[in-house]
């Protein structure tokens, strides 16, 4: 019961998370270690200071928040508070604040694939082979559907059917 109740809690985030988590806990932990601080159980102000520091290497506020994210799942995956938890974790709240203020500058959007992009997209994949003919699918079946990346690739073909209305996809 316990291995099926922890195969639940890290199917809580996808494969890209936890491995996101893994390296910005790695990160941290390497930090801890050249200064000789506790990464296990961090205190707030410990973390507060690399949290900084990651600002001072140029590192963006969603990249430092991930990383404050994925020390406070190691913590609580340990039975540990998380830093952010803790009751002087203010001055790194404050601190996260700051960065974002300070570093968070303006967001430049991408422009959106409309249409023209698509059929620009379409072109480049010439031909009638069995593999060209897939990749133009899966390329107009994402834009129509408007899936995400992970929700494209992890299309099976049991997961689309062939309506009389057109096509019905199953996103797990």
């Amino acid at each position: 019961e316990s291995e099926r109740a922890d195969a639940y809690a890290r199917a809580a985030r996808s494969a890209n998370t936890h491995r996101a988590y893994g390296a910005d806990w790695k990160i941290f932990a390497q930090w801890c270690h050249a200064r000789g601080e506790s990464a296990l159980p961090a205190y707030a102000d410990t973390v507060r200071r690399f949290v900084a520091h990651e600002a001072d290497r140029g590192r963006s506020p969603a990249t430092i928040e991930r990383r404050v994210a994925a020390i406070g799942h190691y913590h609580r995956a340990e039975g540990f508070v998380p830093p952010t938890a803790q009751p002087d974790s203010g001055r790194l709240r404050e601190t996260l604040a700051g960065i974002r203020n300070s570093r968070g500058g303006k967001v430049e959007r991408k422009q959106p694939a409309d249409a023209q992009v698509l059929a620009a997209m379409l072109a480049t994949l010439p031909g009638d082979g069995l593999r060209a003919r897939r990749d133009r699918a899966v390329l107009a079946i994402g834009m129509a559907a408007a899936l995400r990346r992970s929700e494209l690739v992890a299309l099976t073909l049991d997961d689309v059917v062939l309506v009389p209305e057109g096509m019905r996809l199953t996103i797990a």
